[in-house]
């Protein structure tokens, strides 16, 4: 229902709100700042047609956390997990291997 309308179709008004959601009050969420002193590894996965959670949006957070990766799955919308789980499993697995020291 969210991709009814093709690959990330949001009105300009609905990019903005949520891209300054990236930037909201430490009380309410992190900084740029607090991200980008993040030394944890994080991997974003990503649907290729995610309307929720768009790629262009995916791609600014993880531009803001230094090594951070960022995964697009091809076809897929906003549950990665449940629409391509072999594909989900097999990078949440490779990123965990990559984290070992």
């Amino acid at each position: 229902m969210l991709n009814e309308h093709g690959p990330n179709r949001l009105d300009t008004e609905t990019q903005v709100q949520r891209a300054r959601a990236l930037e909201r009050a430490p009380d309410t969420g992190a900084t740029g700042e607090a991200l980008a002193a993040m030394r944890t590894p994080v991997l974003f996965i990503g649907g290729e047609h995610d309307e929720v959670m768009p790629v262009a949006l995916m791609a600014i957070a993880q531009r803001l956390i230094p090594g951070s990766r960022m995964t697009v799955v091809p076809g897929a919308g906003h549950s990665v997990y449940f629409e391509e789980p072999e594909t989900f499993n097999r990078l949440v697995l490779d990123f965990f291997a990559d984290c070992r020291p």
